[in-house]
C-alpha cells in the first residue's frame, strides 16, 4: 500500500479537508465525477462519526492492489472503538463505495473504505508518487489550514533545536574550558559542567556584583565588573581575562 497523504480528524474544518482531499484523489486517479462525489461522501460520513465519538483519529489515503487490481483505500484509524456509534454511517458509506471493512484490534481500530479504479493502468508508480507530492505542495484550503502546516513546521524546527542545543551541551560539558551565555539583559542562559563543577554553582545574571565579587580576584575585581557593565549597556560582546579567588588564571567570555 502506497499512502498519499494523512489528514487529522478534530473538528470541522479537518472533515472539509478529508472531504476535499479523498475527491481530489479519486479524480486525479481517473474517476468520474459521480465516483469522486461517492468516495468523498463516503469518507466524511465515517470521518464525522469519528470526530464525534473518536478519540485521536485519524485519516489515510492510499492506493493499493489487491488480487491485481487498484484501489483507493480511505482508512479512518482511531485508538478507541467507536462502532457502535458508527454503524448507519458504514452502512449508508457501503452504498456508496465497492468495499467497507471493519477491522478491531488491541492497538486501534479501522474503517476502511476501497473503490476500485477502472483505469489501473495509468496508476504507474510514478503517478502515484505525484499524488504524494501533489498533496503535499497542495496550498490550504483555509487559514486554519495555514496555521496547522506552520505549526507542524514549528514543532519540527523545535525537534531539531532541542537536538542541536542537546549536541552543543555535550560538545562544551566535554571542552576542558569554562563557558557561560548570556541574555543582552544580562541573565546567564548555560553555563557548562567546568565552570559549573569548578566554582560548585554559577551566578544566574552578570549585573548581579555580590555574585561576582565571591568569585573574581578582589585584584580584578574593579576592572572585570566595569568592562562587563560597559558590555551589557552598550549591547556587545563581554570578553576578558581574569583571575578567580583561588588564584587559578582563566579566560572567561560572554555574548
Amino acid at each position: 500500500m502506497k499512502e498519499i497523504v494523512r489528514v487529522n480528524l478534530e473538528n470541522e474544518m479537518d472533515l472539509i479537508l478529508a472531504h476535499k482531499r479523498a475527491m481530489k484523489l479519486a479524480e486525479l486517479s481517473g474517476l468520474s465525477l459521480l465516483i469522486q462525489t461517492s468516495l468523498a461522501t463516503a469518507v466524511s460520513e465515517i470521518a464525522r462519526c469519528a470526530i464525534e465519538h473518536g478519540k485521536e483519529s485519524q485519516l489515510i489515503l492510499a492506493v493499493d492492489s489487491e488480487k491485481g487490481r487498484k484501489m483507493l483505500k480511505a482508512i479512518i484509524r482511531d485508538n478507541g472503538d467507536f462502532s457502535a456509534e458508527c454503524i448507519e454511517a458504514a452502512m449508508y458509506a457501503k452504498r456508496l463505495v465497492n468495499d467497507v471493512v471493519v477491522t478491531k484490534s488491541p492497538k486501534d481500530f479501522q474503517v476502511v473504505l476501497k473503490q476500485e479504479v477502472s483505469f489501473q493502468g495509468l496508476l504507474s508508480d510514478n503517478k502515484i508518487q505525484s499524488f504524494v507530492e501533489y498533496f503535499s505542495s497542495e496550498p490550504p484550503i483555509s487559514a486554519y489550514d495555514e496555521l496547522r502546516r506552520k505549526n507542524l513546521m514549528l514543532q519540527d524546527f523545535a525537534e531539531k533545536l532541542k537536538e542541536s542545543e542537546s549536541d552543543f551541551k555535550i560538545l562544551t560539558d566535554s571542552m576542558p574550558i569554562m563557558m557561560f551565555s548570556a541574555t543582552n539583559r544580562g541573565l546567564i542562559t548555560y553555563t557548562n559542567r567546568w565552570l559549573r563543577d569548578f566554582l560548585s554553582g554559577a551566578p544566574s545574571e552578570l549585573t548581579n556584583a555580590s555574585s561576582w565579587q565571591a568569585i573574581i580576584h578582589p585584584a580584578d575585581f574593579s576592572a572585570f565588573f566595569k568592562d562587563l557593565q560597559n558590555a551589557v549597556t552598550r549591547q556587545i560582546a563581554f570578553n576578558g581575562e581574569f583571575r578567580f579567588r583561588e588564584k587559578i588564571r582563566t579566560s572567561m567570555s560572554g555574548t
